[in-house]
């Protein structure tokens, strides 16, 4: 019980209003992945920062592809008029409802859905946000949904790990080598749905897909207004051993 009430206080320092019984429930692996997600330099401000940069902001209806517990949606929430959040995993969309209702953001909505098959209207979306899902879908499939519910000159956020990430993996996290060798083999054998993501292919996936690149760099770095005076904020580090870890995308229709 001590533990929990420090790390839901380490949240709640960070601008987040976690429900304990969210945190309860959760299992190891998902309570890692919410600290890593909602401490430290990843606080609702610096998400608003960072979506700033982007260019994330006043927008009549956004997708957050792939929402997980909700930290990108809710710091959307606060700059745009309305956003909807998808994601295939109930657990994960649950916390998300759980954590938006304390903290009043009442200008969002959920769908259990994958992203290569999505419930909306075409022409739905002024923007797509997509972080640190998309390697995991089919890709090629996701980018035509994405295209299909998005408006003319809609906007679209993409980031998706890279060879440095899975050599961290492999090195670094002994817990998560499997799964990384997992994601080297299968980009081997030419899959094109839970792969390393490379730069030359996602751009080509991009162009046949009939988006046009605005801005492309490492995590942190993409911005369609360079001269906006607004500060890049990467979240991860750039490099390991040497090889570039997340690639972002800003990209229109």
């Amino acid at each position: 019980m001590v533990e929990t009430i420090e790390i839901l206080n380490e949240l709640e320092s960070a601008g987040w209003n976690f429900p304990p019984e969210v945190w309860e429930q959760a299992s190891d692996y998902e309570q890692e992945f919410i600290r890593n997600e909602f401490t430290g330099i990843r606080t609702l401000e610096n998400y608003i920062r960072r979506l700033e940069f982007h260019g994330f902001v006043g927008m009549d209806r956004i997708l957050d592809a792939g929402c997980g517990y909700g930290q990108w949606i809710l710091a959307m929430s606060r700059l745009n008029t309305f956003v909807e959040g998808v994601d295939i995993s109930e657990s994960r969309l649950n916390g998300a409802k759980s954590l938006a209702k304390p903290m009043e953001f009442n200008n969002t909505n959920f769908h259990q859905s994958p992203i290569e098959k999505l419930s909306f209207p075409n022409e739905h979306f002024d923007g797509i946000f997509c972080y640190g899902v998309f390697m995991f879908t089919h890709m090629p499939t996701a980018l035509r949904e994405f295209y299909r519910v998005m408006r003319p000159s809609g906007k679209l956020y993409i980031s998706a790990n890279t060879i440095g990430w899975y050599l961290h993996l492999l090195m670094d996290v002994p817990w998560n080598r499997k799964n990384a060798l997992k994601m080297i083999v299968k980009t081997i054998m030419g899959y094109k749905k839970g792969i390393v993501v490379r730069e030359k292919w996602l751009k080509k996936q991009l162009k046949s897909a009939v988006f046009n690149i605005l801005s492309f760099g490492n995590e942190g770095e993409a911005s369609t207004n360079p001269n906006s005076g607004l500060k890049s904020m990467p979240f991860y580090q750039k490099n390991y051993y040497g090889r570039p870890s997340i690639l972002e995308l800003i990209a229109v229709k």
